[in-house]
C-alpha cells in the first residue's frame, strides 16, 4: 500500500484497538484482544509505513485483533465524531480518528483514568503520546484545522445516534459534542 493508505488504515486500526479497551461493552475478552493490538501495532506502524515490508503480517494481524474486539465491544464517541466528520471534509477515515483522539481521550479520561495507567504500567504505552509522535513522524495535519461544521445540529444528531457514541465510557449529551467538536 502507498504510506498514505498505511498510515490512515493504521491509525483506524490503532484507534479501534482503543475504544474497544475503553469501550462501556468491553469485557476480559475483548481487552485481551484490544490490548494486543495496541502493542503490536505501536511497534509496527511506523517501521512499516517507512517502508518495513517485513511488517506487514504484524499489522494485519493487530488490524484483525482490534476488529475482533470492536465487533464484541463497540467502539467510543472518537468513531462516533469520525464519520460525520469524515463524510463532511472528505477525509480519510484513520486521520480523522486520530485527529478525534486527544478531545475524546481528554474527555473520557476521569472514567478511563486506570485503562490508561494499566497500558502504560505494563507495556510503557501512552496512547495521546503515541498518537502524535506518529501524526509529527507521517507529517499528518489535522484537516479540519480553521474549518467549521456548516449544520452543527445534523452533525450532533448524527454523532448522538451513532451506536459507537453508545458504546462510549462516559455517556455524552449534544453540548458535549458540540465541545468536543470545537476541541477537534
Amino acid at each position: 500500500c502507498p504510506p498514505a493508505t498505511i498510515a490512515a488504515a493504521g491509525l483506524d486500526a490503532f484507534v479501534q484497538a482503543f475504544e474497544s479497551y475503553t469501550s462501556r461493552s468491553a469485557t476480559p475478552f475483548t481487552r485481551a484482544l484490544s490490548e494486543m493490538a495496541l502493542v503490536r501495532i505501536s511497534q509496527t506502524l511506523l517501521p512499516l509505513y517507512q517502508g518495513n515490508s517485513d511488517r506487514a503480517s504484524d499489522m494485519l494481524e493487530a488490524s484483525y485483533l482490534a476488529g475482533l474486539a470492536l465487533s464484541h465491544a463497540r467502539l467510543g464517541v472518537i468513531h462516533g465524531l469520525a464519520h460525520p466528520l469524515g463524510v463532511r471534509f472528505h477525509a480519510a477515515h484513520g486521520l480523522v480518528c486520530a485527529c478525534c483522539l486527544p478531545a475524546c481521550l481528554a474527555f473520557n479520561r476521569e472514567v478511563i483514568r486506570q485503562d490508561l495507567n494499566d497500558l502504560k504500567a505494563r507495556h510503557g504505552l501512552d496512547v495521546e503520546a503515541q498518537i502524535t509522535v506518529w501524526l509529527s513522524a507521517m507529517r499528518l495535519d489535522n484537516p479540519f484545522a480553521g474549518q467549521s461544521v456548516t449544520d452543527r445540529e445534523a452533525f450532533i444528531r448524527e454523532t448522538l445516534a451513532s451506536g459507537s457514541t453508545a458504546a462510549n465510557p462516559r455517556p455524552i449529551k449534544a453540548d458535549d459534542v458540540s465541545a468536543l467538536l470545537d476541541a477537534v
